[in-house]
């Protein structure tokens, strides 16, 4: 757990967004060039929410970032500098929260003095602990976490979190399908998914979390099926392009492919497609050869009576 106490929000009842803060506060945050602003977080397994969205107020106005699916409105105002740093972390468990203060992926905040903040939650439940900066090597400059900042005031209800809270912050500890669904995200095996995707497991349940990865493999599936369609039919037209309709025709249907697509290097394969292409050029360049490679049909002798 992070040192020095924490803070936290009864959840929304309704599924809603929770919202809390401080303002006002003379004992400023800074972040300089090169350094970030992180918060420590707990989301509750048992409630785990669909956006995390942490809010820093300057001079120069409001800035944001936040975590999961969108579901939090943006402000209005100009001046707000909004960004979206990640996916949500694993749920029960302490992790870190990070943001660079400046840069393309930054949120406009490099110099600026800090003096209030909001925590907002949506469709679950999370604590938090130390917020503050994160310089260059690492180190951590904490500004709010068991207390208010010097001259801050509280906005909204919430509550504060001690040392011995902070090991077990949620109402109730993992368990049941909770504890199953943390093997699972926790599993080797999904390694290959992102955290986005691992986290769908809290979002919908185990069937829900099946179905959803069903949906996304046959979505692969349609992509890939439609782009191999696409491929064939841009080979096709290279084809006419080069050897005309009748002969490319014959490329598409010939018993040659067989044979050729048994090649075992790619260079074979190249080589009996080079000789089949001469062959349609020899027959095509032989006097009274046809396009598909038969002797060219007499002319009818007109009949008397006959056009």
């Amino acid at each position: 757990a992070p040192a020095g106490g924490g803070h936290a929000a009864p959840a929304a009842a309704d599924g809603g967004v929770t919202e809390y803060g401080l303002d006002g506060a003379t004992a400023v945050l800074r972040a300089n060039a090169g350094e970030s602003l992180y918060a420590w977080v707990h989301l509750d397994p048992n409630a785990p929410p669909v956006q995390v969205l942490l809010e820093w107020h300057s001079s120069q106005g409001r800035h944001q970032a936040w975590w999961g699916l969108e579901r939090i409105p943006g402000a209005s105002a100009a001046n707000l500098v909004r960004t979206r740093a990640g996916a949500l972390p694993r749920p029960a468990r302490w992790v870190r929260l990070l943001v660079p203060a400046g840069g393309t992926a930054g949120i406009g905040m490099e110099g600026l003095e800090v003096r209030g903040m909001r925590f907002l939650l949506a469709g679950g439940g999370a604590c938090f602990g130390a917020t503050g900066v994160l310089d260059a090597a690492g180190n951590e400059r904490p500004w709010f976490a068991g207390s208010l900042p010097a001259g801050a005031r509280q906005l909204g209800t919430w509550h504060f979190l001690g040392a011995r809270d902070l090991l077990a912050p949620t109402s109730a500890g993992p368990r049941g399908q909770v504890a199953a669904a943390l093997a699972l995200y926790d599993d080797p095996l999904l390694g290959a998914l992102s955290a986005h995707e691992r986290y769908q497991i809290f979002q919908r349940g185990l069937e829900g979390f099946i179905a959803f990865l069903k949906a996304r493999a046959d979505r692969a599936d349609d992509l890939v099926d439609f782009n191999f369609v696409k491929v064939q039919t841009d080979i096709y037209r290279v084809r006419q392009i080069i050897l005309g309709t009748s002969a490319a025709t014959r490329l598409a249907v010939s018993p040659a492919l067989a044979a050729i697509a048994q090649s075992e290097t790619a260079v074979a394969s190249s080589a009996r497609i080079a000789g089949f292409f001469d062959e349609l050029k020899a027959e095509a360049a032989t006097p009274g050869a046809s396009a598909d490679g038969g002797a060219t049909a007499p002319a009818r002798s007109a009949l008397p009576g006959t056009l």
